[in-house]
Order: C-alpha cells, then structure tokens, then sequence
C-alpha cells in the first residue's frame, strides 16, 4: 500500500456544502467519489472507495488495466475538496508501463510552464494535459495546489534531442579542434 499526499483545501467538489470533513456519514462521502469515479468510465475492476473522514483520507482498491489508470485514480481521489491523503490498494494488470512523475501546481503556473520544466518544451504542453484527461476537462483550468500527472516524453523525442545534442556537440568539438591544429 502507497499513501500519497494532496491539498485538502484543493480540488474538486464533489457537495453543495463544499466539506467533506463535515460530511455526516463517511458511506454518503465514499459513494460520491465512486460514483465521480464511475463517471469518469477507468477500466479498473472491482472498484472500491473508503473514506475516512477522521484522517481525511480515501482508500482505493481494485484492479487497474495498467499503472496510467491507476495513477489517474489516485490523483481523482486526491483531488477532491477536503481529500488529505489516498491510500492506493490497487493491483495493475498491465505494469509495463512507466511511472509518471507528479506536480503540484502553484500560483501562476500554466501548462506550457510545466511543459517547459519538464520536456524544456513549452509546446509539449498537451502532453501532460492528455495524460491528465479526464479528469482535467480544459488546458487552462488548473489550480493552485492540484496535482497532475507529468508522463515520461516519448520514447522518440528523447532520442531526438540525444542526436540533437550529440551533433550539436559533435560540431562544437569540431569547431574547437580545426583551430588548434592550424597553429
């Protein structure tokens, strides 16, 4: 089991009173973030949430198709108003693929900013807004203390950017060397 933390006074609303933590029954909380889960159509099996109104946590169990969805499941639970901590339970069927990193959004950021911190590409933005679907519904609504998933580049732009860097190099040594050797 993982426990991952998040911002309680962040993320989406899921009551018309805005707090989970004065929720009166810990089931009615537990079956709102199922059923916005549910909404959201993860291919995960056996799907269960607990919510623990005492730590502000929820626990996640089932079975995901592969570590995105599981991800994605965690950072919905976590991104919910009033949400402390997810405690992930999941097993995941397919565990071929890479672990993405995580951010937290601060004050200002957009992201392209992320995009550029991350990939040193500002126009790689769509990237981190694709893996964050669906549960990020516009490029430009995010928060202040959200977290959001940040993928691994493609396997094809980081060998890009290797050669890039590689003949960039290659050519800067050459540049270096025809003077020395003409003196």
């Amino acid at each position: 089991m993982t426990t991952y933390l998040f911002s309680k006074t962040a993320g989406r609303d899921l009551f018309t009173d805005g707090d989970t933590t004065n929720a009166q029954d810990e089931k009615r909380v537990g079956q709102a973030i199922l059923n916005y889960l549910n909404s959201l159509a993860f291919n995960v099996e056996k799907l269960a949430i607990q919510y623990d109104r005492t730590n502000a946590s929820v626990t996640v169990s089932g079975r995901a198709a592969d570590r995105e969805t599981c991800e994605k499941i965690v950072l919905c639970c976590g991104n919910i108003l009033g949400v402390e901590s997810v405690n992930d339970q999941q097993e995941i069927a397919d565990d071929e693929g890479g672990v993405a990193d995580w951010y937290t959004v601060k004050s200002g950021d957009t992201l392209a900013d992320i995009a550029q911190i991350y990939y040193q590409d500002a126009q790689k933005n769509m990237l981190i807004f694709a893996a964050n679907v669906p549960f990020l519904e516009h490029p430009d609504r995010i928060y202040p203390g959200q977290k959001l998933r940040i993928p691994p580049p493609p396997r094809k732009c980081v060998e890009t950017e290797i050669v890039y860097r590689k003949n960039r190099l290659t050519d800067r040594t050459r540049l270096n060397k025809e003077p020395a050797e003409t003196k």
